[in-house]
């Protein structure tokens, strides 16, 4: 199968879009059931006892920002966008193991699965396959 680019802008697009819809279940699941009693067994993370951790937020947002970013710089085939995708999905990951524990609710599991899947996909056709080349035009 070859990858065009309409075929990728649309890899990009799905991408966005269930990262939205996880946001989205992940703000309204919560009124529907009650995981305080969970909240003394699960484990704070590395980040809440760093002194600057508010700091450490603000980084958090900014790279988050700078995924979506990284996403319509992709989708437009600027050559940084690949570099930036990289970084930010980096660090985001990162972050997000220092974060300490999290809830995943049955709905979104396998949406959450699938667009790591795909953002790592999207890391193999923009480094990896012949579809690199269009980022150097």
């Amino acid at each position: 199968m070859e990858i065009t680019k309409n075929r990728f802008k649309k890899i990009l697009l799905l991408q966005i879009f269930l990262v939205f819809t996880i946001i989205l279940i992940e703000l309204t699941v919560p009124f529907f059931t009650n995981y305080d009693f969970l909240d003394d067994k699960l484990h704070k993370g590395y980040l809440l006892n760093f002194p600057y951790y508010y700091i450490l937020n603000f980084m958090i947002l900014i790279s988050s920002l700078l995924y979506f970013i990284s996403y319509a710089l992709l989708y437009f085939l600027k050559p940084i966008g690949r570099i930036l995708n990289l970084v930010t999905l980096i660090s985001v990951y990162i972050f997000s193991m220092l974060n300490g524990d999290e809830i995943y609710y049955g709905l979104t599991t396998a949406i959450n699965d699938f667009t790591v899947f795909l953002s790592y996909f999207i890391l193999y056709l923009i480094y990896m396959t012949p579809f690199k080349k269009e980022f150097k035009k």
